[in-house]
């Protein structure tokens, strides 16, 4: 009887073993806009590199990029600003931000970041000091990389930011071990 239990514990974990996460199948992640792959261009993602940035918590900032007021911190350059790094070095998530010539309306802002991915969110959540676009993440693949996408804008009309811009920042997250986990992990099904 002991027997018995034991050799159905073992291929019922055998079998749970071998699903594969489906939230990493390529075909979750779709064809990248061009100014996406533009801002993706600007960086180095997927990269064992170490710059010379300053580092907080668990992020690298450009040093002169950015302010910070109590828990947020605000890009003050266009361009790549800040990264994650795993413990090996590799960076697996960087920052790129977008400063506007003033202070824009947010709808005005939410619609000009849409059309700028092709349509790619819904709509954009908002409390008084940040703003993003929903779906919070969105996929994308661009050459052999599979990448997440979210966009978050502070100094809009009527906000509390501490900035004097309207300022986005597109935060670009790497997936593509994810992806290849997965592709190795359905081949072996």
């Amino acid at each position: 009887m002991k027997k018995s239990i034991f050799i159905m514990v073992i291929l019922v974990s055998f079998v749970f073993a071998q699903q594969c996460a489906d939230e990493f199948s390529p075909e979750k992640f779709n064809e990248s806009p061009s100014f996406f792959e533009e801002l993706v261009d600007l960086t180095p993602i997927g990269e064992k590199k170490e710059l010379s940035f300053v580092k907080k918590k668990d992020t690298f900032y450009k040093p002169n990029s950015y302010i910070s007021y109590k828990a947020y911190i605000y890009p003050t350059i266009n361009g790549f600003w800040s990264y994650k790094a795993d413990a090996n070095g590799k960076i697996y998530e960087v920052s790129v931000s977008q400063i506007e010539s003033e202070i824009v309306n947010d709808s005005v802002l939410s619609d000009m970041i849409n059309s700028d991915f092709e349509d790619a969110w819904r709509k954009w959540e908002g409390d008084g000091y940040e703003h993003y676009m929903e779906p919070e993440f969105v996929r994308f693949k661009y050459g052999k990389k599979y990448l997440s996408l979210k966009a978050i804008f502070w100094g809009v009309e009527g906000d509390s930011a501490r900035v004097d811009k309207s300022t986005i920042s597109y935060q670009i997250t790497d997936f593509t071990d994810e992806v290849n986990g997965y592709i190795k992990c359905m081949k072996l099904k």
